[in-house]
């Protein structure tokens, strides 16, 4: 009969495996950060473009990526390591991004984009896709994530891949005192966007 200190064991190398493989590049690590890491700075930086590195607890993070709500030294967003950052054994390279043109506020969005494997590896990466809307009537972060993709592909392999997302995804609360209404889709041009910050960028436009 297995007691508890053997099925701890038992875990520990079975972890002890599963870690040592990306460890020791028998396979290609492929997870991405779910959140957005703070830099830790002993103090804040004495710059004028808000980029320098700031201690934990200054603020949320999230908070600076809102246009105009700090100023001063460490008050740009300036993460050690943003939202969906990860290592690899391989290079990829995100190209071609286009998006439906125009959209009502009920459709759907599809972005079209072709992700090369530029490494000597095979590997598997893992692509989002965000919005950035340049004018809204309620204050939005400068990137919000709408869907992403996850591609395996082999040294030198190209795929070109769509990710669709609903436009409910966009929905804000009207800007009211009491923000007690219901969410809405403004209409307007919109980007899509890849990379943090956007490395590549496709209009489109929500219709009423």
């Amino acid at each position: 009969m297995h007691n508890i200190r053997d099925l701890g064991r038992g875990r520990r190398g079975l972890t002890a495996a599963r870690l040592g493989k990306p460890l020791s590049a028998a396979i290609d690590p492929s997870g991405k950060l779910p959140v957005t890491w703070p830099t830790d700075a002993t103090s804040t930086g004495a710059d004028f473009n808000t980029t320098a590195a700031s201690p934990l607890g200054d603020q949320p993070k999230v908070f600076d990526q809102l246009p105009y709500t700090g100023s001063g030294p460490g008050s740009g967003y300036n993460p050690l390591y943003p939202f969906a950052y990860g290592l690899s054994y391989t290079t990829f390279k995100v190209s071609g991004l286009s998006a439906t043109s125009s959209v009502s506020r009920t459709g759907t969005v599809t972005t079209t984009f072709t992700v090369s494997n530029t490494g000597s590896r095979a590997g598997t990466d893992i692509v989002p896709v965000y919005v950035h809307q340049p004018v809204s009537q309620v204050l939005v972060p400068d990137q919000r994530l709408a869907g992403f993709t996850r591609v395996t592909l082999d040294p030198g392999q190209s795929r070109t891949v769509h990710v669709s997302f609903p436009v409910s995804v966009l929905a804000v609360t009207p800007g009211d005192i009491e923000s007690d209404g219901p969410p809405q889709v403004e209409t307007g041009s919109y980007q899509a966007q890849i990379g943090t910050p956007a490395t590549l960028s496709a209009d489109f436009s929500i219709t009423g």
